[in-house]
């Protein structure tokens, strides 16, 4: 056979079998080592290239690590004048209303303020872990 049709088939051969970690690598997948590692591997066995071209077009492509349920915390207003006052006041610097502060915490399920010692939530009726 000729050289260079040698050369051509094995730079084809070896694009052809490279494929799944390509595609895996492209799309940014959770387990694309493992893919590409599967691809390398187990790769020269027909089921392995499969299982590995399978493998990188199912996999969904990795996501943003987020906070489940986040909602921010809402900013304390006065029960008097209903405006804006900081966190740790005892008087509004408003209206000079006292207000009286009980321990409170904030529910990680809706976001609204509750008694410290609340089991469950009075908004969402969600049970509280202690």
């Amino acid at each position: 056979m000729d050289d260079g049709l040698i050369m051509t088939l094995a730079i084809a051969f070896t694009l052809i079998y490279m494929v799944p970690s390509v595609i895996a690598f492209g799309r940014n997948t959770e387990y694309a080592v493992a893919i590409i590692l599967v691809n390398l591997l187990l790769g020269w066995t027909v089921l392995g290239w499969i299982w590995a071209l399978i493998w990188a077009l199912d996999d969904a492509p990795k996501r943003e690590a987020t906070r489940q349920n986040y909602v921010p915390r809402p900013k304390p207003t006065c029960p008097n004048c209903s405006r804006t006052v900081g966190w740790r006041v005892a008087k509004c610097p408003h209206c000079n209303y006292h207000i009286a502060r009980r321990r409170m915490k904030f529910c990680p399920y809706c976001g609204e303020e509750i008694l410290f010692s609340a089991t469950i939530c009075r908004y969402c009726q969600s049970k509280l872990r202690n």
